[in-house]
């Protein structure tokens, strides 16, 4: 604080002895004006008295003027001590007292004055000195035939300015001086208990509590009272503080321990609170109105209503529930509480659900319609006729073995999730690899198609041999359903130090791009309608054969282009774990 006063009352002597030096410069130039008008005045008489001893009828008035020019500017610098200078009335020296190295160019201003007909000053710098020029016109009978200019040097003025402005510095010094002992004689009697309290009061931003306020102060006055009430101040808020950190501590363990997101909104500036969860929700470094766009609609709800809300929002193929509550404070700015609950997998299983009810609904049906139809037939019609008998017993055998297959289907993707009875054994690849392709060519056969497999070395491998077995019947049956007839499937085997490779490559219909990365999905089928005319099942197949791959630890991708046929890759560790000997 001392510092400042006294910093305050530099800056305001500094601005004193500025406006005094502009003041007392501003008065001298103003004086020193006049003077030079009053000696312009006498200088235009000289010229009158000087004219009269010449014969008016003899010169012109310019002529009587450049005669008399060198006799005026001597007398003035006698009269007045000035330097001057007379001029014609085309700005050309007729006369001066000035030296050569004196001399400057002031036509411009000597062209005004005469043009003008107007008396002025300007304050300028000759040979490298500071003067005051005044100009004046000359005139004649009315006739303006030159003009007038008075040199006087500033220096004078500067050394009275300088001499005043130095004494009122020294003066306001010695003042400043006094005064600051004088306050500092005061300062710790009057200020040092105010400093105290405040440097207690910084304190507390570095802890929970307001530190004790040791200094003493005898004197019964206003300052007393400042402390007293500090010290009371000071018992209350550490009780108050106590009690409001044991409440925090409790509800951040509650909101920590809450599996769901919670965001706390301040609703004066619209700022927000959040707990751990949400950082595992959602990324940190993104806008929270990006995350619910409709975020401000719910605050703006919750206020307006002041009743609980609840909605659903969709973000990056999730879904999620808000419950929205308004956070009411007499004391304090309202605020809005939302608790962010990820119901995914909630949704997920119900889309299941429907897609599951739907599929076997649908898949039943058809069947179960064939039959019933037949049966009916046969009820109304008898079986007397036998090539109707006997299509009507085909076509409800062969709808009966799509039925068992369906279920057949189901009991294979339920085991493939919750686990089948997998049997881990060492065997030859290439033999059930060969098994394999021959039991399909009799099928593929039907169709006009050939399955291919040419046999190469193969290590033995670790695997369930009948789970393996199924996932090549299921991607050969797949290459052989969707390939024209007369095309080749072609099946090849490799391997490294790690995995068994194998492929199976048709030259059929193709996958579309947009469809590739669903058709490991229960139920899903590329197409339904090419999907019964190709004679296919309802979209287990390789959903199954993506559960037994990942049991494995294997791999298993497609590539396919449309018209062009499809690549299955099925990658298999040569070795398995022990432990992953049963379900």
């Amino acid at each position: 604080m001392l510092a400042t006063n006294g910093l305050i009352a530099f800056l305001l002597l500094a601005a004193t002895c500025v406006a005094l030096a502009n003041g007392l410069y501003s008065y001298a130039v103003s004086e020193r004006a006049s003077n030079l008008l009053l000696s312009a005045k006498g200088v235009s008489l000289m010229m009158t008295e000087s004219l009269r001893g010449i014969e008016e009828d003899t010169t012109t008035p310019q002529a009587a003027y450049r005669r008399v020019a060198l006799q005026i500017v001597e007398n003035v610098h006698q009269a007045y001590s000035y330097k001057a200078q007379i001029f014609d009335a085309h700005a050309t020296v007729l006369a001066s007292t000035l030296t050569d190295v004196e001399e400057g160019d002031v036509s411009s201003f000597v062209m005004a004055s005469i043009s003008q007909n107007t008396s002025g000053y300007v304050l300028t710098k000759v040979s490298g000195a500071s003067y005051m020029i005044f100009f004046s016109p000359m005139a004649i009978d009315g006739e303006i035939v030159g003009a007038l200019a008075l040199y006087y040097p500033t220096t004078a003025i500067y050394s009275i300015l300088n001499r005043t402005v130095a004494i009122f510095c020294v003066a306001g010094a010695v003042v400043a001086v006094v005064c600051m002992f004088l306050f500092n004689a005061t300062y710790k009697k009057i200020f040092a208990p105010i400093s105290a309290i405040a440097a207690t009061m910084r304190q507390m931003e570095d802890g929970d509590s307001l530190p004790k306020l040791d200094i003493v102060y005898s004197v019964n006055d206003e300052i007393m009272d400042l402390m007293q009430g500090y010290r009371s101040m000071a018992d209350k808020i550490e009780s108050n503080i106590e009690a409001l950190s044991y409440e925090k501590d409790k509800l951040l363990s509650l909101i920590s321990s809450m599996q769901d997101a919670v965001i706390a909104v301040n609703l004066s500036n619209v700022t927000f609170t959040t707990n751990d969860k949400f950082n595992e929700f959602f990324p940190s470094d993104v806008d929270y109105f990006a995350i619910v766009s409709h975020l401000d609609q719910v605050i703006h709800k919750v206020t307006t209503s002041k009743e609980h809300l609840m909605t659903e929002f969709a973000y990056e193929d999730k879904n999620y529930l808000i419950s929205a509550s308004l956070v009411a404070n007499p004391n304090t700015e309202d605020g809005a509480l939302i608790v962010i609950k990820d119901i995914t997998p909630i949704r997920k299983m119900e889309l299941e659900q429907q897609k599951f009810i739907s599929s076997i609904s649908h898949e039943l049906r058809t069947p179960l319609t064939t039959i019933t139809g037949y049966i009916d037939m046969l009820q109304r019609r008898g079986v007397d006729n036998k090539e109707l008998t006997e299509k009507a017993l085909d076509t409800t055998k062969k709808e009966t073995e799509r039925l068992l297959r369906l279920v057949n289907d189901l009991l294979s993707v339920n085991s493939s999730k919750t686990g089948f009875d997998y049997i881990f054994t060492d065997f030859e690849p290439d033999e059930l690899i060969f098994e394999s392709v021959s039991e399909m060519n009799v099928k593929a056969a039907e169709k006009r198609v050939v399955v291919t497999y040419s046999r190469v070395e193969l290590p033995l491998i670790r695997a369930d041999r009948d789970r393996i077995k199924q996932v090549l019947i299921n991607i050969i049956d797949n290459a052989v359903k969707y390939s024209n007839p007369d095309d080749v499937v072609r099946v090849l085997a490799s391997n490294d130090e790690e995995y068994l490779e194998i492929d199976v490559r048709d030259y059929g219909e193709g996958i579309p791009e947009n469809k590739r990365d669903r058709i490991f999905d229960t139920f899903y089928r590329v197409e339904e309608d090419r999907n019964r005319l190709r004679g296919g099942g309802v979209g287990l197949g390789l959903s199954i054969v993506k559960n037994i791959v990942n049991y494995h630890n294997g791999i298993i991708n497609v590539e396919s282009m449309p018209e062009q046929g499809t690549l299955f890759t099925v990658k298999l560790p040569i070795t398995q774990k022990k432990e992953s000997q049963g379900a």
